[in-house]
């Protein structure tokens, strides 16, 4: 049996995959991050490019769908959504609000969710998953910075800078990619993120990014579970550390933080999606 997940990255869809391949043996799963698109290194990897249309889009499903039948003769089910290619062709899309002259901002990005603006220069920074299947150590996921548009960050040819995919890199230096701004630990799941642009924390944290990592899925020892802090100067990313911890205990984590958001008076909320709970971390002075 072929079974299609439909739509974008993330809403559960590789779990589900992943659920769907453990009930039913013997079966082909397919899902956006499995053909195609990042965590199953053995599929074809034919979907990728810009995709100036739909007709294009189209035929490149056409093309998996092919290749996979040719390996598999059993039958089908495929209730697949074509949705806009910018979701799944390894970018981030800027568009008016309107939702015209979608354009291509950034390239070589695996799998971003969370991003800002930094207040001071305008610069976007933005968080970006690490792929699966090069083992516990690596690659680490990333913060990116984007001062101008058209730049490629090197995914799938290179990881966070300097790991060559022994894949996909098919001769390409990582010195022909943008570097990350700083990269976060390996499979942490890094997602929302926000600048801090309040005033009731310490002067110290003013500009300072707060991530959300929502923690490992498959890593041998979990990892994340945590808000970390990116301290930044002069528009440079200069460390990485843990925030606000403590929703992993050993290997059994109770919560997964999701996002960070300010509220007006400069507390800061995090979204726990494992709890279903709303977080509001406060600073008073001594």
């Amino acid at each position: 049996m072929l079974l299609w997940i439909n739509g974008p990255f993330g809403g559960g869809k590789t779990q589900t995959a992943y659920e769907l391949r453990r009930r039913l043996p013997g079966s082909i799963v397919c899902d956006p991050e499995h053909v195609g698109f990042g965590l199953h290194r053995t599929m074809p990897r034919v979907l990728r490019g810009d995709f100036q249309d739909l007709s294009a889009w189209r035929q490149g499903v056409r093309e998996v769908l092919d290749i996979v039948l040719r390996k598999h003769d059993g039958p089908v089910i495929a209730p697949m959504t074509l949705v806009h290619p910018l979701y799944f062709a390894e970018v981030v899309g800027r568009l008016r609000e309107d939702g015209h002259e979608v354009e291509i901002f950034a390239r070589g990005v695996r799998n971003s969710l969370g991003l800002d603006w930094q207040p001071s220069s305008g610069d976007l920074f933005f968080t970006d998953n690490g792929g699966d299947q090069l083992g516990d150590l690596i690659p680490p996921d990333e913060l990116n910075r984007a001062t101008v548009a058209g730049r490629h960050y090197g995914f799938p040819a290179c990881h966070a800078g300097t790991i060559v995919d022994p894949v996909f890199a098919k001769g390409r230096d990582c010195r022909m990619f943008e570097p990350p701004a700083i990269p976060l630990g390996p499979h942490v799941a890094a997602i929302g993120m926000r600048f801090y642009r309040g005033t009731m924390f310490p002067e110290e944290y003013r500009g300072q990014v707060f991530i959300a990592e929502h923690g490992s899925w498959n890593r041998s020892h979990k990892i994340g579970y945590r808000v970390s802090l990116v301290r930044v100067k002069d528009g440079q990313a200069v460390s990485y550390q843990p925030f606000a911890q403590g929703w992993l205990q050993g290997e059994e984590a109770w919560g997964r933080p999701a996002d960070v958001q300010e509220l007006p008076d400069g507390s800061l909320l995090v979204s726990d999606e494992k709890a279903g709970a709303i977080y509001r971390i406060t600073y008073a002075r001594p």
